[in-house]
């Protein structure tokens, strides 16, 4: 975790869906208080992207997956198949952008390639910007 208030945007396609689901927006504040340094007991493993090859960890790609709020369980390594797809801005600290929330099937979707290419491309506008 890093320390001090984290500014977190969010990619427009997500912002239009966020106005008329309060479980997104719900996740979208507990993220930017998660990446402020607060515990969010239902965020699990956070990790990077690493295939597609080189593209994915370029982008700072990331995920972080999102336990059952209702019954969230020591599962083995905190996982899910739940995500919230993200990147790091490339030269401002503790800034971020949301790309996507996988609510099912996370893992399978991270196998389509094509879908990987849209998150890449998003990640990568960000981070240009940023």
């Amino acid at each position: 975790m890093t320390a001090g208030k984290a500014s977190v945007f969010v990619h427009p396609r997500l912002k239009v869906e966020g106005i008329v689901n309060s479980t997104l927006s719900a996740l979208v504040k507990d993220f930017i208080k998660y990446k402020s340094g607060e515990y969010i007991h239902y965020f699990g493993k956070d990790v990077g992207y690493i295939r597609p090859e080189p593209y994915a960890e370029r982008a700072e790609l990331k995920h972080l997956h999102v336990l059952d709020k209702v019954k969230s369980i020591q599962m083995r390594g905190n996982t899910s198949n739940a995500a919230l797809i993200y990147t790091v801005a490339a030269t401002r600290l503790n800034t971020y952008c949301i790309i996507d929330f996988v609510a099912e099937e996370a893992h399978e979707t991270a196998r389509d390639m094509k879908q990987m290419r849209e998150w890449i491309a998003a990640a990568e506008s960000f981070r240009d910007k940023f």
